[in-house]
């Protein structure tokens, strides 16, 4: 049901004459750095920490990194104790979006220098820049364009779960393969084109899909979308857990990110409002 109402709001989107608000570079950065001074004392503290540590750049990606559909990334040199924050050149709110991302990155390699480089819990690297883009879109998106950002927001959670589908058949594609003496061939495709109707491009893709290099941001997202909810609760207790999460070592990274974890309602009433305030704005706009 998700999908088929992000397939219709981008039909009603693409069918309506708006006109992205272009948002400046140095509008872009004074909305992030607004952003991140607003929270409470020691995340600003370590924002502005991480400022004099950072250098940023807004490029023209080209071609093949566009795509790789790469919106930016953050780069963090130990021996230098430096960060390097790149982000996609483009108009509209959807920039800040993504730089407010990338230095959520930085501020994360600040807090805690050894946080960027912890491989043993992968999908922790990515929950606390989505959380800070999400809190972004929330509290700046009415300032802006708030279509644009409901429409970013459904636009993630529709990739992720197709991300989970395919990490879903994945399992059923390896199991019709095994069965069929570990080959690959003619009578394979067969087979799931026939059980699953799925076609050589949908197996290459669905075996494509990787939960090192994909499943981190899957889980980092459901980890984003709870602690937005207990956010919008309570600000303070959320930023105290995300700095308990990020100060976690390795090996304690799963037991301190339980509380993220333990109600999924949470995240489905999450979700339902980032549809139905997609939804009202929509509704508002075509009736201009």
């Amino acid at each position: 049901n998700n999908r088929l109402l992000f397939d219709q709001l981008i039909v009603d989107y693409s069918n309506s004459d708006i006109i992205e608000k272009h948002i400046s570079n140095i509008e872009c950065i004074a909305l992030a750095h607004d952003f991140y001074l607003s929270l409470n004392d020691k995340f600003s503290k370590t924002y502005e920490e991480m400022i004099k540590l950072s250098k940023i750049s807004f490029v023209s990606i080209n071609n093949e990194l566009e795509k790789a559909n790469l919106d930016g990334f953050c780069i963090y040199v130990g021996i230098l104790n430096k960060n390097y924050i790149l982000v996609r050149d483009e108009a509209g709110f959807r920039k800040s979006i993504n730089l407010v991302h990338e230095l959520g990155h930085a501020v994360a390699s600040v807090y805690n220098p050894m946080f960027s480089y912890n491989y043993f819990d992968e999908f922790s690297i990515e929950y606390p820049s989505m959380f800070f883009e999400l809190v972004f879109s929330n509290e700046y998106g009415y300032k802006n364009n708030s279509l644009e950002t409901s429409l970013f927001s459904i636009e993630k959670y529709s990739f992720y779960t197709e991300i989970i589908d395919c990490f879903l058949n994945h399992k059923l594609l390896i199991d019709e393969w095994i069965s069929n003496d570990y080959k690959v061939d003619k009578k394979y495709f067969s087979i799931v084109k026939e059980k699953y109707g799925l076609n050589k491009n949908d197996v290459r893709y669905i075996l494509s899909m990787s939960i090192k290099d994909n499943g981190k941001y899957v889980l980092g997202y459901m980890m984003a979308l709870n602690l937005l909810n207990i956010y919008k609760q309570d600000k303070e207790n959320a930023l105290i857990l995300l700095r308990t999460l990020l100060s976690s070592k390795s090996r304690d990274t799963y037991i301190s990110s339980i509380p993220l974890f333990d109600d999924f309602k949470r995240i489905e009433l999450e979700l339902e409002n980032i549809l139905n305030h997609a939804n009202d704005d929509i509704q508002k706009r075509l009736l201009l």
